[in-house]
């Protein structure tokens, strides 16, 4: 197919899924074995970025003696759940691609640093696609730095089929602190690098709501807005939340917002663009505490169907009463890999509504 998407309810032609490989967390996040619990406070994402820009990212050397292991019973879980997916989207009629594999945790390095390697599981985070061009972004920590060569064999097709193919500057990685998180002053961009996740924007049509939680993120802006010029309006709003705007809101179709309203609180509603304010707010208020921050992490198929968390049962009732039709779908251990449905998927081909 054609590479094409331009929003995130369109029809859903063509999606990349990723994968389940050996992984794992940092030494100091405590009992990864059994409960994963443990990494997000009640305050949702600040924490845990304070914590892994300051006591992992910023490491020069990390090795396996730094991290643990996921349990093989946590992994094989996980798997099974995204196979599943997979096979749910088949019968839909969706095309299904993967990533390569990595077969096993690998050692990089840099003039600057050493880390490790992660698989391609979140595929959303590291690129962005928008109409017919794929675009590359700018990691913010050093064991993705290389995760989009997983990508490769996928682009390639793609460009060959008439897309236009872009990355964005790779940083040094050398200017990124955990205060980063805390500066008010966002736009103060000394000693800093292009450095922003593709799954802190989401995609209206010829407009993009950029969600900004650092000056590297302000840098990200900055650079993605001199590429499209006045081919797209970006919407830059500070801090709706800590990590990606997809765990706060996501669009369900043209109109309507899914909404985290813990998150998305008046103040930050408030700083949300005048025509976006017109549209329809559905609250997400998960019923499942340990789902609790993957309510509006969803994943659209376009004419009202939705991928949804199967342990969301109040959520999957609220929207069938407004006439969508939810699939539920297991999803396990969501706060270990740090996300759900759409951070997983990343829809390449979609219908233009």
């Amino acid at each position: 197919m054609k590479l094409y998407s331009t929003n995130e309810w369109g029809k859903l032609r063509e999606v990349i899924i990723g994968n389940v490989e050996e992984t794992y967390v940092p030494k100091f996040f405590k009992n990864p074995r059994f409960n994963d619990r443990f990494i997000f406070s009640d305050r949702g994402d600040f924490n845990i970025h304070k914590t892994i820009k300051k006591r992992f990212d910023n490491s020069k050397n990390i090795t396996l003696d730094d991290v643990n292991l996921i349990d093989k019973r946590i992994l094989e879980e996980r798997k099974e759940d995204v196979e599943n997916l997979c096979d749910i989207l088949r019968k839909e009629h969706i095309s299904v691609l993967r990533p390569k594999l990595l077969n096993g945790i690998q050692s990089i390095k840099t003039p600057y640093w050493e880390s490790l390697t992660l698989p391609a599981h979140n595929v959303r985070d590291l690129v962005l696609i928008i109409k017919d061009m794929i675009i590359e972004t700018s990691v913010m920590n050093t064991f993705r730095y290389f995760e989009t060569d997983l990508f490769k064999d996928i682009f390639y097709e793609y460009f060959k089929n008439g897309c236009k193919w872009i990355s964005a500057p790779k940083p040094t990685l050398q200017y990124i602190d955990e205060k980063d998180f805390e500066d008010d002053n966002i736009k103060d961009i000394n000693e800093t690098e292009i450095m922003f996740d593709a799954a802190q924007i989401l995609r209206f049509g010829d407009k993009l709501l950029f969600n900004i939680s650092t000056k590297h993120n302000y840098m990200g802006y900055l650079w993605l807005k001199s590429i499209l010029q006045d081919k797209f309006e970006i919407y830059p709003i500070e801090r709706i939340c800590y990590t990606h705007i997809d765990g706060a809101m996501m669009p369900l179709e043209d109109g309507v917002i899914l909404y985290d309203p813990i998150k998305m609180t008046k103040d930050n509603l408030d700083k949300l663009p005048d025509w976006l304010k017109k549209w329809k707010f559905i609250p997400a208020q998960d019923d499942n505490d340990m789902e609790r921050y993957t309510g509006t992490n969803v994943l659209v198929l376009g004419d009202k169907k939705i991928i949804i968390n199967a342990a969301s049962t109040e959520l999957i009732k609220k929207l069938n009463s407004l006439r969508y039709t939810c699939i539920p779908v297991q999803l396990r251990h969501n706060r270990m890999f740090v996300g759900a449905f759409h951070c997983i998927s990343l829809d390449t081909v979609r219908d233009d509504v």
